[in-house]
Parts: structure tokens; C-alpha cells; sequence
């Protein structure tokens, strides 16, 4: 870039020399000195001073405008700018995308929750009332990540136990989650994962659920042994999620925002984030900067067609890194099993020398032989493969797109007028939405597996990827 500027000032000089000079007797003046332009007044007046040195030359102007002139003071203007300044840093590149939500049962939401982070752009969503056991199958539990992402949960129990609660974290897969035991709490239900994004930048990352009912005094001494924990990992913090804790202190309770207060922590959600007009969900940071500026920032709510909860999004101080080029997957080498060595390992296994009679414990007799013989001739084993980057998370019919739209407008509309009339239109548009986003993952679903109809190979590994199977 300085080698074109120069050649265009030779060019444009040799074709506009610039004004004259003319001699003049200034006594004052030292010879050797450089140049200046200025008159021979000028020049005794300030020569005494040493402000200015000239030649024995004086600038005469021209009648006319010179291009050399006038190209050398836009340069002299722009002297501050670099001549390859580089790309600016752009919020996606130095923040990464964090979305809050109240899910209302995630079980057989996930066409939705993929919608919502393809949507938004979202590089991480802490989800609370998944519900979702821990017994779920992998099918269920891992099927909330759309491609390209991954999920950490924390259960309330079994299928057994009380339905309800249940945390999630959803994250890029290039951004490693690692669990952080900080305690359990019987007021309310915690999940801490420690993020690591671009360059070892790290943030704790807490998702809190705690369910409706009274404030009492167990539940602000356990909240502060959980920030006393926190705290005690050395490391920038986020806080979020459904809290329940209306009051009339910014729309929180007042022993629970004094708690906040104490520990330095400042409530970024200013608006409802429920139907009923309370503040429940809540995202909670330090005041105090980070390097890279503030940890939270731009915060907004939005509604979603499927929760009576709203989306909470905001911009965490966290860079994600650029997107794996390979991808690690695990597999057996079932084509190089010796298959009668592995019949003879079959035959001589308990299969056929334990008598069941109940059908349920011979179906976990069987898997557990097959599954160790297997280990044995064809022992799982970790491949990697190149990523394309693109991933199926947003694959949306035309009818879908349309009920989305017709979704936003009559909520626009709703909450423009209040009228009841838009408010039963508004709903019936969000059970459309929501329709229409299911029917089109299943409408997917249904593509792929007949797009590998009559090949059994190409479908046991389409269902595998469907169902989340590694076995």
C-alpha cells in the first residue's frame, strides 16, 4: 500500500510540479537547514525563536488548486491510519452467544431447542426443567444437541423419583465443558461447568434451578455456600438461571438481592421474563472487567412459541475458538473379526450354559456376553474424521418459516393493542409454529431414512446417528 502511494505521488507530482519558489535575502536563515514555506516577514519575525528554519526560497501560491498539495494534506490528515490495520474485532470473535431458558420439559422439545439456537446463533443454552432422568436413554438425553454441539446434564433422579427438574448446558463442541463440583443443595438444583474458549480463556458457568415457593432462610444460606464456592475457583463467574424469587426490590425478593448485593453481583434482566409479568429468570456477573471488557452484556428477552417462560440472551465475555477441523468418533473394527473364533467364544459363553427365567434379566445377561466378547474380538476404538462445518440443526420447511413469521407478527400486534382477540391469535400462531417445527424434523428424519432404504449398511449407521449410539 506505501509502494502504490508513493508511485502516485511521482506521477502526480512530475505532472503538477506545485507552486514556485522564489530567493529572497533573509539573513537569518541558516543554509543548511530544510525547508518550509513561508514569507520573508514571517520568517525574521520567528527566525529568533528557532520555531522555523528556511532555505533562501519562498512560497509563492499558484492561482490554481494543485492535486499534489491537496493529496499530501488528505495524507497528513489520515497520517493515523495504519497502512494494513487488519480485520476489526467483531462481538462474535471476542464473545461468544449465551442463551437462559425455562424449557418446561425438554423430552420431546429438541426440534424446538434446536430451532432456538440456530435462531439466535446461540454458542451456549442453559436449559432448567428439562426433566429428563437420569436413566434416559441416549436417545433422549443427548438429542437436545443439535450437530455440532454437545450437552452436560444434571438430573433431579431417576424415572422413579419426583418428575420435574433437571439442568442442561449446551455448548459448541469447540468449546470444552468440564463439571466443577461445588456441593449439592436441597433448596434449589445446580449444574457448574468451567468453559475454556480461544486462547485458555476460561468462565464458570453455574445454572441454577430452584422451584416456586416461599423464600426462607435455608434457601439464602445455601445460595450463599454456593457463591462462597464459586468464588473460591478464582475464575470469572456467570450465574443463571430460574430462580423464583419475585419481590418489589427491581422485581426480587429483598433477603435474596441483599445476598446478591453482598457478594458484589449485579442482576443483568430488567423485564418480565415470564407470562405472568415476573422477573423469575435472572443472570447474574461480577461488576468489576474482565480483559476482555465486561463479561455480560446486551442483554434481551424474547418469547418462544413452546415455554411460558421467555429466552434470555446476552453476549458472554468468553471467545470461542474457531471450529474443529476433525471430528473424533468411536467405532468397531467389525469387519476384521475372526467370525469362528467368535462363534466358539458364543457357544462357550453363559448364553447357553445359564438357564433364565425371567426374560428381563437374560436381556441384561445377553448384552453384557455379547458386549464383552465383543471387546475382546473388536475392542471399540477412537477414529477422526474431517468436519464439513455444516450441520442439519436448521433444516426448516417453507410452511414452518411461514408459521414462524405469522408467529412474530401477531405478537407484535398482541402486545401493540392488548386486545384478548390477538391474545387467543397469538397463541393459536405459536401451537401452529410449534407444529409446524416438529412436523419438519420428522419430515427430516423420515427423508434420511429413505434416502438408505434398501441398504442395510448406510441405515444401521443412519440410525445409529438418529439415536446417538456408539455402540
Amino acid at each position: 500500500m506505501c509502494a502504490a502511494i508513493v508511485v502516485l505521488l511521482a506521477v502526480i507530482t512530475s505532472l503538477h510540479p506545485g507552486p514556485e519558489f522564489v530567493p529572497h535575502d533573509c539573513t537569518c536563515c541558516q543554509p543548511d537547514t530544510a525547508v518550509i514555506v513561508v514569507s520573508p516577514q514571517l520568517c525574521r519575525l520567528l527566525a529568533d525563536r528557532r520555531l522555523l528554519a528556511v532555505t533562501d526560497r519562498v512560497y509563492r501560491p499558484r492561482p490554481h488548486r494543485s492535486p499534489s498539495a491537496v493529496l499530501v494534506a488528505l495524507l497528513l490528515l489520515l497520517g493515523g491510519v495504519e497502512c494494513n490495520p487488519g480485520p476489526s474485532a467483531s462481538p462474535s470473535s471476542s464473545s461468544s452467544s449465551m442463551g437462559l431458558l425455562n424449557a418446561r420439559s425438554a423430552r420431546h422439545k429438541a426440534p424446538l431447542i434446536h430451532d432456538v439456537i440456530a435462531d439466535n446463533h446461540l454458542d451456549l443454552l442453559l436449559l432448567t426443567e428439562t426433566w429428563i432422568p437420569s436413566d434416559a436413554p441416549d436417545a433422549v438425553k443427548l438429542d437436545v444437541a443439535p450437530p455440532g454441539y454437545s450437552v452436560v446434564h444434571r438430573p433431579r433422579g431417576s424415572s422413579t423419583e419426583q418428575r420435574g427438574g433437571g439442568l442442561a448446558v449446551i455448548h459448541r463442541e469447540c468449546v470444552r465443558a468440564t463439571p466443577v463440583d461445588v456441593g449439592d443443595y436441597s433448596e434449589f438444583e445446580s449444574l457448574t461447568v468451567k468453559l475454556v474458549g480461544r486462547r485458555s480463556a476460561s468462565v464458570v458457568a453455574v445454572c441454577v434451578y430452584r422451584p416456586p415457593g416461599a423464600v426462607t432462610a435455608t434457601f439464602i444460606n445455601q445460595l450463599s455456600d454456593l457463591l462462597d464456592q464459586v468464588t473460591l475457583l478464582d475464575s470469572p463467574f456467570v450465574i443463571a438461571g430460574d430462580f423464583n424469587v419475585p419481590g418489589d426490590v427491581d422485581g426480587l425478593d429483598s433477603r435474596t438481592a441483599d445476598v446478591f448485593m453482598q457478594y458484589g453481583l449485579r442482576q443483568h434482566v430488567s423485564c418480565a421474563t415470564h407470562c405472568d409479568g415476573n422477573v423469575l429468570d435472572l443472570v447474574l456477573s461480577q461488576d468489576s472487567e474482565t480483559r476482555r471488557g465486561q463479561l455480560v452484556s446486551e442483554v434481551a428477552v424474547q418469547s418462544v412459541c413452546f415455554s411460558d417462560h421467555q429466552l434470555v440472551t446476552c453476549r458472554l465475555g468468553l471467545p470461542p475458538p474457531p471450529s474443529p477441523v476433525t471430528k473424533s468418533f468411536i467405532y468397531r473394527a467389525l469387519r476384521r473379526i475372526d467370525k469362528e473364533a467368535f462363534r466358539q467364544d458364543i457357544l462357550r459363553s453363559d448364553l447357553f450354559g445359564s438357564v433364565q427365567s425371567d426374560p428381563d434379566e437374560y436381556a441384561d445377561l445377553f448384552d453384557a456376553e455379547v458386549t464383552r466378547i465383543l471387546d475382546i474380538h473388536a475392542p471399540l476404538r477412537t477414529g477422526r474424521r474431517r468436519s464439513s462445518g455444516q450441520h442439519d440443526m436448521h433444516v426448516l420447511s417453507d410452511e414452518a418459516h411461514q408459521a414462524k413469521q405469522l408467529r412474530r407478527r401477531l405478537e407484535r400486534r398482541c402486545r401493540r393493542t392488548g386486545l384478548q382477540s390477538d391474545k387467543q391469535a397469538y397463541n393459536a400462531a405459536c401451537k401452529a409454529a410449534r407444529d409446524s417445527i416438529m412436523k419438519s424434523r420428522a419430515d427430516h428424519i423420515k427423508s434420511q431414512l429413505q434416502e438408505v432404504s434398501g441398504d442395510i449398511r448406510r441405515t444401521w449407521r443412519t440410525a445409529k446417528n438418529l439415536l446417538h449410539s456408539t455402540q
